[in-house]
């Protein structure tokens, strides 16, 4: 690997390089602050948008995604798309 990760940062993190190059990304990470930097932030950035998704408590509330729901339901163009034309 030559040169900071940059956008590798993300494939470093998902498993999507290959082995030689991994452990070649994981080396160049513990020895260059600037990239170590990148690899925890966009981890932490990970960590807490996967933690949304399956977080009940952090969804909308029933009441509101019907009536979400309603209102598209009860649209005009959301009608129009339905209606074979």
């Amino acid at each position: 690997m030559i040169g900071h990760l940059g956008p590798r940062v993300s494939a470093l993190l998902d498993g999507q390089l290959s082995g030689e190059e991994e452990e070649r990304a994981w080396a160049h990470v513990h020895s260059c602050h600037s990239c170590r930097d990148l690899v925890e932030r966009e981890g932490w950035i990970k960590t807490r948008l996967s933690g949304l998704s399956g977080d009940p408590a952090g969804s909308a509330p029933s009441a509101l995604k019907g009536s979400i729901l309603g209102t598209c339901r009860s649209s005009p163009l959301t009608a129009s798309r339905a209606a074979p034309g």
